[in-house]
């Protein structure tokens, strides 16, 4: 029991943040969601950030945004939130059946787009915009979309980034974290946001992410350098001016990205069915029609009108309609496993100044024509936390933040480790410049013999079944 009043049923999901539970509240009789914060995390600025997640869902006050009831601390500690009961299931869920047909992911876009737009409204960036985040509930006129997770969302103007305590850990998850946040930038606006639903548009039409890696610091690298295969490559039956709207919400830079989430949903709504058009307006544009489980075959769908590229010019790309030409060279191509970078596509608009000197290692757009120029290097860069920890190259120790290695695309062992620190160890491949982000946590201090470990208590139902301990 929570609060004398919750009654904790069964364990239906936890992640790294924390668990969540079929509860039910005994005096109205009601089914509810228990999210606990995982223990290990429980520091103060973790627990506000857990608790903001109540406040956020109901500044918003919007329908597609999955409400929070109820929050408290359990007898041993542990916090706690109480959340609508939904039945349904997560988008990433819906997305393993293969990519979705046209209409069908455009109007669930638009569906995501509604929610998100109303949080922007509200001064919030979700920040952590994902398809597991993105749930679809079962009721009688269809299904409606509710957005979830605001617990690592931020009011815009407050408290400055909460920083990394342990190995590993990142507010946002990888796949669809924007470039700015993969830098670790403190001022995080609503174009990350766009950002990462750029991405989710992406893999609904596409079945995949656009953008993968052989481990952390690879994907963090290839995040910040844009470097993908454009969705028509993939699937060539997409139109071209949605192909061009994925690339625009994912430009590198966010002030190259739609100003809006309704700017999108404006352009996104063209690719939708006649009778989700004609309701777009007069419903909430969070409710879609009933959907099967089975993603139906894949058909060519033939362009928008003109007046829906009008549209995407006048209402998204506005006055930065000179910065299009910019973004396009923002757009690096994978073609196989390797992913050796393509020749930058040409487009009509281009910048009108001459383009800065990229970097050796980020700029390399004929590798695919002229492979003898591939360098025989790579660049390491390490931003490692204490700056003090040694960084050790397959046992051999070396010195400095960057350090040049033979590109021979073979694995190799890293190892950081400080006095006082746990050491972090990992593998990687030299077929590729890499930035590698470590913050190593500090090691547990070892109870004085005879006292018991703080933290281990067995009587809380919480505590016994929490998949922490």
């Amino acid at each position: 029991m929570l609060d004398d009043k919750y009654r904790v049923e069964q364990l239906i999901a936890f992640g790294g943040m924390g668990a969540v539970y079929v509860g039910t509240h005994i005096k109205l009789r009601k089914r509810v969601a228990i999210k606990v914060l995982n223990p290990a995390l429980s520091s103060a600025q973790m627990v506000e950030r857990f608790h903001r997640e109540a406040i956020t869902a109901s500044q918003i006050g919007h329908e597609g945004i999955a409400q929070t009831t109820d929050l408290g601390t359990s007898r041993h500690g542990e916090p706690f939130l109480v959340m609508e009961y939904l039945e349904g299931e997560p988008l990433s869920k819906r997305l393993k059946g293969g990519p979705l047909p046209i209409e069908v992911a455009c109007e669930l876009g638009c569906a995501i787009l509604s929610p998100l737009g109303a949080a922007h409204h509200a001064g919030i960036v979700h920040r952590d915009l994902k398809p597991d985040n993105v749930f679809l509930v079962r009721q009688s006129r269809g299904e409606m979309v509710k957005l979830l997770d605001f617990g690592i969302s931020r009011a815009t103007g407050l408290e400055a980034e909460f920083r990394l305590t342990t190995t590993g850990l990142v507010l946002g998850t990888p796949y669809y974290m924007s470039p700015e946040q993969a830098r670790g930038d403190t001022n995080i606006t609503p174009a990350a946001d766009l950002y990462a639903f750029g991405v989710i548009l992406y893999e609904m039409l596409v079945g995949t992410v656009p953008i993968r890696g052989d481990n952390y610091n690879q994907l963090m690298y290839r995040v910040m350098s844009g470097e993908f295969v454009r969705p028509r490559e993939r699937r060539p039956d997409l139109p071209a001016d949605l192909e061009q709207l994925i690339l625009h919400a994912m430009a590198l830079d966010p002030e190259d990205r739609p100003r809006s989430a309704e700017a999108i949903e404006h352009v996104l709504v063209e690719f939708c069915r006649a009778s989700f058009r004609e309701h777009a307006g007069d419903r909430s544009a969070s409710a879609i029609p009933r959907m099967t489980a089975t993603p139906t075959p894949m058909h060519p769908t033939p362009p928008p009108a003109e007046k829906s590229r009008i549209g995407l010019a006048a209402a998204v790309i506005g006055a930065i309609v000179l910065a299009v030409g910019g973004f396009v060279l923002y757009q690096v191509l994978r073609d196989d496993p390797q992913i050796p970078r393509s020749s930058e596509t040409a487009e009509p608009v281009k910048p009108a100044e001459p383009a800065p000197a990229k970097p050796a290692d980020t700029a390399k757009p004929a590798d695919t024509v002229k492979p003898a120029e591939v360098p025989a290097t790579v660049v390491l860069r390490f931003v490692v936390e204490p700056a003090s920890a040694a960084i050790a190259i397959d046992d051999k120790a070396t010195t400095g933040a960057e350090v040049t290695v033979p590109r021979d695309g073979a694995t190799h062992r890293i190892k950081i480790a400080a006095p006082g620190y746990v050491a972090h160890e990992e593998t990687i491949t030299f077929d590729e410049s890499q930035r590698l982000v470590v913050q190593l946590r500090r090691a547990p201090n070892k109870p004085a013999p005879g006292k018991p470990s703080p933290g281990k208590p067995t009587t809380d139902r919480i505590e016994s079944e929490s998949p922490y301990k």
